[in-house]
């Protein structure tokens, strides 16, 4: 009898690690997604205002697997978050994606875990 429920716990766990490998890449794209806007938001609430163009700027590119993060067309934002020989340095960009980044893999390997589980990936998490 032992030796049944093991098998059938072994072949629970083959469907859940099949089932794992086909929604992999849509569970890590949803991650990548609600890092990227976290970080966005945390970008422009750091970022310093003068006229607000900068801030403006700040937006995701999404591409398949791919989201950056950050300013736009702004020829000076580099200036901003790094500083010149005569402006201090206002960092807004490296702080936001540091913040989240720690956790992020932490945050994929739960996903992993809960998918190999059987438990799905709940993207509100």
């Amino acid at each position: 009898m032992v030796k049944h429920a093991a098998a059938l716990e072994l072949t629970k766990l083959a469907r859940d690690l099949e089932a794992a490998g086909q929604n992999a890449d849509k569970a890590a794209d949803s991650v990548l997604a609600n890092a990227a806007g976290k970080i966005l938001m945390e970008m422009k609430q750091l970022v310093p205002v003068d006229t607000g163009r900068l801030k403006g700027s700040i937006n995701i590119i999404a591409t398949r697997g791919r989201y950056v993060v950050g300013p736009v067309g702004v020829p000076y934002a580099a200036y901003v978050e790094f500083g010149t020989q005569r402006m201090r340095a206002q960092p807004y960009v490296r702080p936001a994606v540091q913040k989240y980044l720690d956790g992020l893999g932490a945050q994929v390997a739960d996903v992993g875990v809960d998918m190999i589980m059987g438990r799905g990936y709940d993207q509100h998490s």
